[in-house]
């Protein structure tokens, strides 16, 4: 996946003033990008060293980034296992 260079920075500083939520929005768009686009394990990485890039050049601790990530995979994995669940449930009542 590729950004436009221009376009890399033009997310909410840490420093600012704005709400928490709206600067960690990017990056919530981002990562969920990353983790559900179908891309080879290489672009995956690639998006990843990216992210972090433009949280550190935007002042963001890397370990906030981290988390988020990790939340939103658990999430996503989380969801699958209830979609799965829900599928053999309905099987069962229909067979």
């Amino acid at each position: 996946m590729n950004n436009k260079s221009s376009c890399e920075n033009l997310i909410i500083h840490y420093k600012s003033n704005h709400p928490y939520e709206q600067k960690m929005a990017a990056f919530r768009f981002y990562i969920h990008r990353m983790t559900t686009l179908p891309i080879t394990t290489e672009s995956r990485k690639e998006e990843w060293k990216t992210i972090i890039t433009m949280a550190a050049k935007n002042g963001y601790p890397r370990h906030t980034i981290n988390n988020l990530k990790k939340k939103l995979t658990s999430r996503k994995v989380q969801k699958e296992k209830q979609e799965q669940e829900n599928e053999i449930t309905q099987n069962k009542k229909n067979g």
